[in-house]
């Protein structure tokens, strides 16, 4: 089972820019748009979990940024998402996430000598969420396993339900084959007459009377 938090924060540039101290990560016009590309690129390293002590396999996170196109304020946002069996272990990624963001881009900027005046703030527009429920893969593969099993399930049923349906139709057509031509042990009868029974001659009847005497 996991649980998944998420945070958001967008970059804020400068309210009144010198142009004696330019910040180069504004430079060119989409310059506030590559600096938050980079951020996201730098947060999504592979080495990212392992620093900030994720447990492998078990914990997560994603980070994903919008450019200043599709902003409404008209700067990029970032986005965290974290994942974690723990419910309040997701708020804890989130936290530490957002606070290596705000490491990583005063990093960039110190290296660039930005002066703070001109330095690219990170500003929270949503702190890390409650915890909620997140399907895992495990969860998502028995979903996809239960769906196909009842997909296979119903596909057998219907061969089976086809096959038998196509056999009855077969005997029936063999029936009527069957009925319409017909059999000479099914049309024909033979009567077996018995020979007629010869009775024996009835025997002679004796002649008990006694003859009669000569004078």
């Amino acid at each position: 089972m996991q649980y998944s938090s998420s945070g958001t924060v967008v970059l804020v540039q400068p309210k009144r820019p010198v142009a004696n101290d330019m910040n180069p990560s504004l430079l060119p016009s989409q310059g506030l748009n590559t600096t938050a590309y980079v951020l996201v690129q730098s947060l999504s390293a592979p080495t990212m979990p392992a620093q900030l002590g994720l447990t492998p396999f078990q914990e997560s996170f994603t980070v994903k940024g919008t450019g200043t196109e599709v902003s409404m304020i008209g700067q990029p946002f970032v986005f965290v998402t974290a994942r974690s069996p723990d419910p309040q272990r997701c708020i804890q990624i989130v936290s530490q996430i957002l606070t290596r963001a705000e490491k990583e881009l005063a990093e960039r900027q110190k290296d660039l000598r930005v002066t703070n005046r001109e330095a690219v703030r990170l500003s929270n527009v949503v702190t890390a969420t409650p915890p909620k429920f997140a399907p895992g893969i495990r969860e998502a593969a028995a979903a996809v396993a239960l769906v196909l099993g009842i997909i296979l399930t119903i596909s057998v049923a219907c061969i089976w339900d086809r096959a038998a349906r196509r056999r009855l139709a077969i005997a029936e057509e063999n029936e009527k084959e069957t009925t319409r031509n017909g059999t000479p042990s099914e049309t024909v009868s033979l009567t077996m007459k018995a020979p007629p029974q010869l009775s024996a001659p009835a025997p002679a009847e004796e002649n008990h009377s006694t003859p009669a005497q000569l004078p």
